[in-house]
């Protein structure tokens, strides 16, 4: 993980490749569900980082940064929330970076 986040990306290469994942982040029970069933299988292949999207309202501040925190703790891998803030506001933006400082995201 340490090669993608200080990005070096130097020790890769086509017999050594680094894997990702970009996904929006799911919106409901089921697609949680199946979202944690993929994140088993996909972060057997050395994942290096997830990358979730979270475009409100689709998805809510909680479950944002909640997911990206459950991503590090128990499957190891770095998360990267990206967000989209043209359907938010300053404030919503700035809470939203505040809890991603605080869950080291």
């Amino acid at each position: 993980m340490g090669d993608i986040q200080n990005c070096n990306f130097l020790n890769f290469t086509s017999a050594n490749p680094f894997y990702a994942i970009e996904t929006s982040i799911p919106n409901t029970f089921e697609g949680l569900s199946a979202f944690r069933n993929s994140l088993d299988i996909l972060t057997s292949l050395n994942t290096s980082y997830v990358g979730l999207n979270w475009n409100p309202p689709d998805s809510t501040f909680s479950n944002s940064t909640d997911l990206a925190a459950e991503i590090k703790d128990d499957y190891n891998v770095q998360p990267q929330l990206r967000i989209h803030y043209n359907n938010m506001t300053r404030n919503e933006i700035d809470d939203a970076l505040k809890a991603s400082l605080v869950a080291f995201i």
